[in-house]
């Protein structure tokens, strides 16, 4: 999800000015040309942060994360690489 995000913004022409890329800057990039500017994307507003602190909190803390909801955030991020993808595509 983060890698494709990346692509879609290097390819748009808004790459990063920085060798090192965080998630932060990703996050706010997409939302602020794909989310506010455009209003292409506005489906996924907020979902790279709640996978980020999903994905923090399974690595790098002792709560579990259950079933249902991993399963939910997994379905929503297919889609989203899924549609980024087809973006990054038909931009070609």
């Amino acid at each position: 999800m983060f890698q494709v995000t990346i692509a879609l913004l290097i390819k748009s022409g808004n790459g990063p000015k920085s060798k090192k890329i965080g998630h932060d800057w990703v996050q706010s990039e997409f939302s602020r040309l794909f989310i506010i500017r455009s209003k292409k994307f506005t489906h996924f507003k907020g979902l790279l942060n709640q996978t980020q602190e999903l994905r923090n909190t399974a690595d790098y803390s002792s709560i579990e994360i259950n079933k249902k909801k991993a399963k939910r955030v997994l379905e929503k991020t297919e889609i989203f690489v899924e549609q980024i993808s087809k973006e990054i595509n038909h931009e070609s």
